[in-house]
């Protein structure tokens, strides 16, 4: 007597695997390439949510040499840095040129007096969004490419000197105040919305030197008592 086995195949999807989270966790301020300073003891990649939201005042510096000798680590998946009453957390992109941007595939989030300070270096948001919030972040020379990622800017400034800045959508002000100033540069903004919520906010851009470009123009967003205003 023969047996024969049968192999079924069950049709079905892929298991979904979470993201991995590589969290700075020293107290204080270091380099971005310092792997004693990351949650998982290795430098962040294209798989992991980064973030900087420990306690503390603090900042994480990528520098020249990290784009020279650890490039692999300019790219992730996502950021976060957020701060609170007692914190400050800061990403200084620090003089690295624009050579090797950091590139973050699925989207940023600044909160809390999070902050992103660029100095003559270069960001590239691929996807997702860019959501800042009681934040503050400033690029003085250097490159900021968001154009496939909306900015949201609430309760928060953008403070752009030198350097280029283009972007897709960029919406200030919705539902709560917000600002961005030019002071230099040149900006690309396809889309510039400017909110009019429900609490009474808006946004507001101003133009204090540089060229700005705006190739749909500028939009107000319905609703609200909100005043907004283009400088």
């Amino acid at each position: 007597m023969k047996t024969f086995f049968v192999l079924v195949l069950v049709a079905g999807s892929t298991p979904a695997f979470a993201q991995v989270t590589n969290s700075w966790v020293k107290p204080g301020s270091g380099a971005w390439e310092d792997q004693t300073g990351w949650s998982l003891g290795v430098l962040p990649n294209a798989g992991q949510a980064v973030m900087l939201t420990n306690q503390g005042w603090k900042a994480v510096a990528i520098s020249p040499n990290t784009a020279q000798s650890f490039s692999n680590s300019m790219t992730i998946n996502t950021l976060a840095v957020r701060g609170a009453w007692d914190t400050e957390n800061v990403l200084l992109l620090n003089y690295v040129g624009t050579g090797v941007p950091l590139t973050v595939l699925n989207g940023v989030t600044l909160q809390d007096d999070g902050r992103l300070e660029n100095f003559n270096s270069a960001l590239v948001v691929q996807s997702g969004s860019v959501l800042v919030t009681n934040s503050i972040m400033i690029q003085d020379g250097g490159l900021v490419r968001i154009t496939n990622a909306p900015m949201y800017l609430r309760n928060s400034e953008y403070d752009l000197t030198n350097g280029v800045f283009e972007a897709g959508d960029v919406i200030l002000g919705q539902p709560v105040a917000a600002r961005f100033n030019q002071y230099g540069g040149a900006a690309v903004i396809t889309n510039l919305l400017f909110g009019a919520g429900s609490l009474g906010s808006g946004g507001s851009y101003a133009l204090y030197g540089g060229y700005l470009t705006l190739p749909n123009g500028l939009s107000l967003i319905a609703g609200g008592s909100a005043s907004s205003s283009y400088l």
